[in-house]
């Protein structure tokens, strides 16, 4: 059997055949061209790849010939594998950085007005005042807000322009009284 057979054979190349005989069998190369190989230097070629994981099935010899089979196929990673594989792996990362990356929600700004006005405290807690009164209630709230060093703020009114607003801890004594 020539290196041509065997090479179709077994599905390797020439030079790789070539190669292995001149490893097993130094003295059947000359000049670059391999020898007619008997069947006992063909089962010797055959295990030594069968050794270094290039497998292949049994020699069978049903004509007195001796044929080799086609190569079993070795497990080799192929680029759609590799492809399937990084798809995943950034999958599963990118799963575990999701949390991570959003930003978490802010807690429930909760909105206190803690400043009123004369007339929105009236209004909100229904109280009737006259113009006169809310004068009074005002100088008064203005009064406690700078005994107890509280700010005294300005809003803007529709009817008065701008008023003046109080804490509601301070109107809240301010029409207790």
């Amino acid at each position: 059997m020539n290196v041509r057979e065997l090479s179709k054979l077994t599905g390797l190349s020439g030079n790789t055949i070539r190669r292995v005989i001149k490893k097993v069998y130094p003295d059947k190369i000359r000049n670059g061209v391999a020898v007619e190989l008997n069947n006992d230097e063909v089962v010797m070629v055959k295990d030594w790849l069968a050794i270094n994981h290039q497998t292949l099935i049994n020699v069978t010899s049903p004509n007195g010939k001796v044929t080799l089979p086609e190569p079993v196929k070795t497990s080799y990673l192929t680029k759609s594998d590799l492809k399937e594989f990084a798809r995943d792996i950034v999958s599963e990362t990118i799963k575990a950085l999701i949390p991570l990356i959003q930003p978490q929600q802010p807690a429930q700004i909760q909105f206190t007005q803690d400043y009123f006005s004369i007339l929105g405290y009236c209004n909100v807690n229904r109280i009737q005042l006259t113009f006169s009164e809310a004068i009074k209630f005002g100088k008064e709230a203005a009064r406690l807000s700078r005994e107890q060093n509280i700010e005294i703020r300005e809003i803007p009114d529709e009817r008065y322009g701008r008023v003046k607003s109080y804490k509601i801890d301070i109107l809240n004594s301010v029409f207790e009284v």
